[in-house]
């Protein structure tokens, strides 16, 4: 999986965008960017994006973890983790489809989880016992702040962006699921068991 400092700095909209109280400053400009496009009057259909679920394997010792039978990671709020196959099968939907001007909406995985689920997901999909270590906030971003590519803790902002997204996590910001995908694609959402199953070599060290 390649990864961008993009994916932290300047991801597609995403979800609670446009909530005035949503304190990650990230999100300030595709707020303020919707708020400009409704001003206008332009015909538009907001694609607001849950987290990626590719971004777990960036995030996450995955692989690791179903070696050891451990994960270890912060307690986190729920989150409705999205794939990016999905999330670009919707956005082509609504292109392709139209009748969707002047709706906002969110694009999710099926299910909200913790890193419990997170847990019990790897170990679903691999078919070895994981389960969820805690860890303290300092302790996770220490860990983070390592397993970040060099590109991504290079840009100015990207690691406290990283940091930013795993608080908000925390807080439950992305504790946000829909049925868009499916009622957009025909298909549902892919669930993260399958997400990660579709990787399962790679989990396995294959």
């Amino acid at each position: 999986m390649r990864t961008r400092a993009a994916d932290f700095d300047d991801p597609d909209s995403m979800v609670r965008a446009g909530d005035p109280v949503n304190p990650m400053a990230l999100l300030d400009e595709y707020r303020e960017t919707e708020q400009v496009l409704a001003a206008e009057g332009v015909p538009v259909t907001v694609l607001r994006n849950n987290i990626y679920a590719e971004m777990l394997d960036l995030t996450m010792p995955l692989a690791q973890a179903v070696a050891t039978g451990v994960l270890p990671a912060v307690d986190q709020g729920h989150v409705g983790y999205v794939t990016r196959d999905d999330c670009a099968a919707a956005a082509a939907a609504v292109l392709a489809g139209g009748g969707h001007q002047g709706q906002y909406l969110d694009i999710t995985g099926p299910a909200a989880v913790d890193v419990a689920g997170i847990a019990e997901a790897l170990g679903q999909a691999t078919g070895r016992a994981v389960h969820h270590q805690s860890r303290t906030e300092a302790e996770a971003e220490a860990a983070l702040r390592a397993r970040l590519p060099e590109q991504v803790r290079a840009a100015p902002t990207a690691l406290e962006s990283a940091f930013a997204f795993s608080r908000a996590g925390r807080a439950g910001w992305f504790d946000v699921t829909t049925h868009a995908v499916e009622r957009l694609t025909g298909t549902p959402a892919t669930s993260l068991v399958d997400h990660f199953a579709s990787r399962r070599d790679v989990l396995l060290g294959a």
